[in-house]
């Protein structure tokens, strides 16, 4: 499922259940809002799906980015997704929706070998959510700027936290926000979480204006060179899957700029040029009888 523009539309835009080796890349989802009828998921990945990569795809204005549950081996891997909204209440108090990556799950084996990737996540209530699960791993991610002060930049339950990897990712606000992050009890460093290393609280200096480069790192950001190597996880899931490996980032860049991961989706380096289709030039067209010819 490539390149595609999936909009404001009902329940959500992509629905993956009960499918194997299913890759997504390069589309654009948004406005997909929640109710009590439908979850507004722009991606949901449930019911049984296994090897499943969501890639390089823009989604914002969601009730929740993306979704899943009851998963095994799901990669995520260099999407920008921003702008997730709640839409009413949970019994606990918690908004409902607003989560740019959410797992749910009913067991502790429910969530299997989630990699969350390079990935920039922004203006979300809640960024990242992981209630169970085994082997998942949050890396090189950007979570800026959350919009639900009682929120987590990155929720993981007691009962996945010790076998959850978290590792060189990026948590700040300037906005007002703390960052907060949540195992068992309440970190505003995502550091003294188990399991957790290299992650890092600086400005992450993004492009903010509206348009193709929204999200870009810039010069003098901490995301630069400071991401974790995931190359052996990445040729190891593309294997897998039997598909090419990707080797840019959200933005066309080639991953590695100066030998080593960003964080985020995009990897620094060069100037940004959008391509632009040219317009034919000096074409022939010979119309005759039921003939047409061109050169």
């Amino acid at each position: 499922v490539s390149d595609n523009h999936f909009h404001h539309n009902k329940e959500n835009a992509l629905d993956i259940k009960e499918a194997n080796n299913i890759v997504v890349t390069g589309n654009h989802f948004h406005n997909f809002a929640g109710s009590a009828s439908a979850s507004g998921e722009g991606i949901v990945v449930h019911n049984k799906a296994k090897h499943v990569l969501i890639g390089l795809n823009r989604v914002h204005d969601c009730a929740t980015g993306i979704g899943n549950s009851n998963v095994d081996q799901l990669l995520i891997v260099g999407n920008l997704l921003y702008d997730m909204v709640s839409y009413g209440t949970q019994s606990g108090g918690y908004p409902s929706g607003g989560v740019g990556i959410a797992s749910w799950s009913d067991s502790a084996v429910d969530v299997q070998q989630v990699k969350m990737y390079n990935n920039t996540l922004m203006r979300c209530e809640r960024f990242i959510t992981i209630p169970e699960g085994v082997d998942n791993e949050v890396k090189n991610n950007i979570m800026f700027n959350r919009t639900y002060a009682d929120g987590f930049d990155l929720y993981i339950a007691s009962t996945a936290q010790d076998s959850t990897k978290v590792e060189n990712n990026l948590s700040y606000s300037n906005n007002g926000s703390v960052s907060r992050s949540f195992n068992s009890t309440i970190h505003t460093d995502l550091n003294t979480m188990p399991n957790a290393s290299g992650n890092i609280a600086t400005d992450p200096l993004l492009t903010l204006t509206e348009g193709i480069s929204l999200g870009r790192i810039n010069t003098g950001s901490g995301c630069i060179d400071n991401g974790a190597d995931i190359s052996a996880e990445l040729n190891a899931f593309f294997a897998l899957l039997g598909t090419p490996a990707i080797t840019a980032d959200l933005y066309g860049y080639d991953r590695l700029q100066g030998g080593f991961f960003d964080i985020g989706c995009n990897e620094y380096g060069g100037v940004f040029i959008p391509a632009v289709p040219t317009s034919p030039e000096n074409v022939l067209v010979n119309a005759s009888g039921d003939t047409l010819e061109w050169s």
